[in-house]
């Protein structure tokens, strides 16, 4: 700290000192994101996503999630730990165990899906240019032919605008293995619009910013009318996120959108009752890991 205060700088330790605080607080959650590993504490929670029109025969949706249970006992959503995850390049390995538990699911506890046609799922932005992880999905689809017709993978958009060419092969290597793709968070990026002819994905899911305080915004219903237009145009079934209230939901009705998720409906629940007994990296990588976070920590203070 005494270096980002610049040269010929004397930095006195305040243990009070909020950045060593963060710092202190982050190394502790990198340890219980490790034991949890350790111990196999990720578990598989969903959310229902319900049609809103009338339809013969609608497709059966839910979202699955991603928590972790903590050495006390404490639930947490991935967003609560993903940016250590993220900075320690975890994500790919979380999204391997994700689909891991899955395949298991459809084979040892597939009375938990029978009632389900199409499990969304996000795949992070690591994973997307993580070479590994793409072969590792290939090959996970071929020695389970009928998994891909039950999996939808959600990309989030502003990751598919980055990394435009290496989704648009990824997208197309497992359309032949009948996955489905949903663009994440759709709505919030100034070229929304400008690559979507070119992803063959099937649903646009609606930033839920967009749809949370929907009525009282009448610059967000503009902007969710708009995407409904562009999915209707491009032939890709509309989700909005975050539906909270019977207005809303009357409202998304009554413009077409196609489907909805959120609290109004169900709260995310466990999958499975039983935790997983899958690992996600070795405690050999761990170490590793926690050592270098330690080394920030001392060059930190």
């Amino acid at each position: 700290m005494a270096k980002d205060a610049g040269r010929n700088q004397v930095q006195i330790l305040d243990i009070e000192d909020e950045r060593v605080k963060r710092s202190r607080q982050d190394l502790l959650q990198l340890n219980q994101i490790l034991n949890a590993i350790d111990e196999s504490r990720f578990l598989l929670y969903f959310q229902s996503i319900v049609p809103l029109q009338k339809q013969d025969n609608p497709t059966k949706l839910i979202e699955i999630q991603v928590r972790m249970d903590t050495d006390d006992g404490e639930i947490l959503s991935r967003d609560e730990f993903n940016p250590l995850v993220q900075q320690y390049h975890l994500q790919s390995h979380l999204d391997k165990w994700m689909l891991r538990e899955i395949t298991r699911l459809f084979y040892d506890n597939a009375h938990e899906l029978e009632s389900t046609d199409l499990c969304m799922l996000q795949i992070s932005d690591e994973s997307l240019k993580d070479e590994s992880f793409r072969s590792f999905v290939d090959e996970l689809l071929q020695d389970n032919p009928l998994l891909g017709k039950r999996l939808c993978f959600e990309i989030n958009e502003s990751a598919a605008n980055s990394s435009f060419e290496l989704t648009n092969l990824f997208i197309e290597k497992l359309k032949n293995h009948h996955v489905s793709f949903a663009l994440d968070e759709f709505g919030t990026s100034h070229s929304s619009s400008e690559h979507l002819d070119s992803l063959n994905v099937d649903y646009l899911k609606i930033n839920g910013a967009l749809v949370k305080d929907l009525l009282n915004s009448p610059c967000d219903m503009a902007t969710v009318k708009s995407i409904l237009d562009v999915g209707i145009k491009s032939e890709k079934a509309i989700i909005a996120e975050m539906v909270e209230s019977e207005e809303t939901e009357e409202y998304l009705t009554d413009i077409g959108v196609a489907y909805a998720q959120g609290d109004l409906y169900t709260k995310a629940a466990p999958l499975l009752a039983n935790k997983s007994n899958a690992k996600t990296v070795d405690s050999e990588k761990n170490s590793s890991i926690e050592a270098d976070f330690q080394q920030e920590l001392d060059q930190a203070v």
